[in-house]
């Protein structure tokens, strides 16, 4: 009987821990690439000081690439979140301005073949999710405002979430096999 006593609390303590290794990461909210996401990040990178940035992820070659457009202390992350509060009621602007950064952002060379040619579809991709973008990017203007709940939007190639415990938003469009996510930090 000891012995089932002991199994059984051993269990219940494996279960509990594997349970809370599948709980909200917020280190996954930030500036991070994982080609391979699984309970520990071991195949990407993450950018520490950085506030806002684009992400490339090749699933087929387990790449990614982070490009940063705002870091810790620089007025680049404010002119952003103003950037977003100005385009958010217009779902044509506000494509606009994340197509512009996502140009800045995603690089494309004769070495990248799928990056280059999933960037050249990305405006396409992000056109048919515009009313979603401006959910999305309105939903995580608001969040800064009350730290209130979002249930994560994903439909097809678009996934928005927003996180609890940070408050980032991370949002990506998936073009064939490349999946390019912007991911920034809340308005201060």
């Amino acid at each position: 009987m000891s012995k089932f006593v002991v199994a059984t609390v051993m269990a219940v303590a494996l279960f509990g821990w594997a349970a809370l290794a599948y709980g909200e990461d917020a280190s996954r909210e930030k500036c991070t690439c994982d080609a391979k996401p699984g309970l520990v990040q071991d195949n990407g990178a993450w950018i520490d000081n950085a506030t806002a940035c684009w992400s490339s992820v090749d699933a087929q070659r387990d790449w990614c690439q982070m490009t940063v457009q705002a870091i810790e202390g620089d007025a680049r992350h404010e002119t952003i979140i103003n950037e977003l509060i100005q385009a958010k009621d217009d779902p044509a602007n506000l494509i606009a301005v994340l197509r512009t950064q996502a140009e800045r952002s995603t690089t494309a060379d004769d070495k990248q073949g799928d990056i280059t040619k999933a960037r050249e579809d990305l405006p396409a991709v992000m056109k048919r999710f515009d009313k979603l973008t401006a959910v999305c990017v309105g939903e995580f203007l608001k969040h800064t405002k009350d730290n209130g709940d979002f249930d994560p939007i994903e439909d097809g190639a678009f996934a928005c979430h927003i996180g609890k415990e940070t408050g980032w938003l991370r949002m990506s469009y998936k073009v064939g096999e490349v999946e390019f996510v912007f991911m920034i930090a809340p308005h201060a």
